[in-house]
């Protein structure tokens, strides 16, 4: 019998964690579980979309027009120069990583319409891991990644699939749960996804890992190696995506207690004169440098992930206010209690840590759940 064909729905490009949990999904159902699995190009837009409409209103002729006038008023700087070239070497840098480490399928970016007119054909859709069920990243839920076009007779399944926020706003319960009960079988990555599909649907999700820990630690090495851009001298990585003034404190603090070269992953425009070599790292360049740190400290769930799983000792801070309404700090927050690693947490207004920086991360549940989340997913792949 023919193996089914997998047709992958997830982000995958322009977000290192994206990227690696896309091509930690993929190679784990290609190599270990032998599927064909593709990643579908996805581009999806809204209903009635055209090309003409896209152009005009997610081209950015009319795109935050009360943004933009705002920031006219405050007079926000334009970011230099040096920013800008290196946001277009990162840019190049995973351009490489999609061609040369991801399968993606034959077909072009479609618009919304058209994967209801013509759908992408597969034995098996699957959908997550990453944030595909967030409603307010698309400003609704975005049905592409619910499988909402597939037609009948095909298996949709989900692994990982991540809400992101703690509470589902009312306007989008009804739709959402309308996508939910067709799926064949529903895995997410964060105890509170498990909670919000209950809810919606009656049914009670397993919780599994993030798919970049379904490759192990030691895998992760062979494959990242030793990046170039890894430096000879002991150094600490702050890997930071989010903008709480407490990360700074907290960076102070760690570098007068330990002295070590300070490596900055540049992703803020504050971050561009730091260690600008680094605008040109891909996603395993990114791998390499947490595996060769000697203390990993981020606000990013896959810089967290990524260092539990190769065993780096790490600080997890949030990312967003605890007290902003939709924040995503459950994601991390899941990731550290099930693993009981909240001593890794430094929330804002904690006093400094008493455990000792450079511990490992061990935890005993890892391999366990590992496992179980492994054979879900050769489950639901299943011939």
């Amino acid at each position: 019998m023919t193996a089914p064909r997998i047709g992958l729905f997830t982000f995958y490009t322009g977000n290192y964690g994206a990227a690696l949990q896309a091509y930690a999904t993929q190679s784990y159902a290609r190599e270990t579980l032998q599927r064909d699995c593709r990643i579908v190009r996805t581009r999806p837009g809204t209903p009635g979309e055209t090309a003409l409409t896209r152009l005009i209103f997610r081209g950015g002729l009319f795109r935050d027009p009360l943004g933009k006038l705002s920031r006219k008023f405050r007079r926000t700087p334009a970011p230099p120069e040096s920013y800008r070239r290196g946001r277009a070497l990162r840019a190049e840098a995973f351009r490489r990583f999609e061609r040369d480490r991801l399968i993606l399928d034959d077909n072009p970016n479609r618009l919304f319409k058209e994967y209801y007119r013509d759908p992408p054909e597969y034995d098996v859709y699957l959908s997550g891991s990453d944030q595909v069920w967030n409603p307010t990243g698309f400003g609704r839920c975005n049905p592409i990644y619910y499988l909402d076009f597939v037609p009948e007779g095909k298996r949709r399944v989900s692994y990982g699939s991540s809400f992101a926020i703690d509470e589902i706003p009312a306007r989008y319960r009804r739709e959402m749960k309308r996508y939910l009960t067709r799926f064949d079988r529903i895995a997410v990555r964060e105890t509170r996804g498990a909670e919000i599909v209950e809810e919606l649907t009656g049914r009670r999700p397993p919780v599994v890992v993030d798919p970049t820990f379904l490759l192990t630690g030691d895998q992760w090495r062979r494959l990242a190696g030793r990046s170039s851009r890894v430096p000879d001298a002991p150094y600490i990585l702050f890997y930071r995506l989010g903008n709480l003034p407490y990360f700074d404190a907290f960076k102070e603090q760690i570098l007068k207690t330990t002295r070590l070269r300070p490596l900055t992953v540049p992703i803020r425009v504050e971050d561009d004169a730091r260690d600008p070599d680094l605008f040109g790292a891909d996603p395993l360049d990114l791998a390499s440098l947490i595996a060769h740190a000697a203390l990993t400290v981020t606000d990013s769930f896959h810089g967290a992930a990524l260092s539990i799983n190769l065993g780096v000792p790490f600080y997890a801070l949030l990312r967003q206010d605890p007290n902003r309404k939709g924040n995503m700090n459950s994601r991390v927050l899941s990731l550290l209690t099930r693993l009981n690693l909240t001593d890794r947490l430094i929330e804002p207004g904690a006093p400094p840590p008493t455990a000792d920086l450079f511990t490992p991360p061990a935890p005993a549940e890892l391999r366990s759940w590992r496992d179980s989340s492994a054979e879900y997913l050769a489950e639901v792949l299943q011939d």
